[in-house]
């Protein structure tokens, strides 16, 4: 998961890459069992919380929705 670090509970995008190319800098959030996500965008103060049942793990959900959030907020 290039770009991405991890501390204190979550996973932090700490810099541009190819993984998860909708993610936004200081994006942070995780991923639980059966795809459920969550991402807190504090610059967008924006809380996303996915909860899908689909195994496996996949981030289908989540990457298809961040690119039509982050497309519909005016920066």
């Amino acid at each position: 998961m290039s770009g991405v670090g991890f501390g204190l509970g979550f996973s932090v995008r700490v810099k541009d890459s190819d993984w998860d190319s909708g993610a936004r800098l200081g994006e942070y959030g995780w991923g639980g069992a059966a795809s459920t996500h969550y991402w807190i965008s504090p610059k967008d103060e924006l809380i996303v919380i996915t909860m899908e049942q689909t195994m496996p793990f996949n981030f289908n959900l989540e990457f298809g929705l961040k690119k039509l959030i982050y497309d519909a907020i005016e920066d």
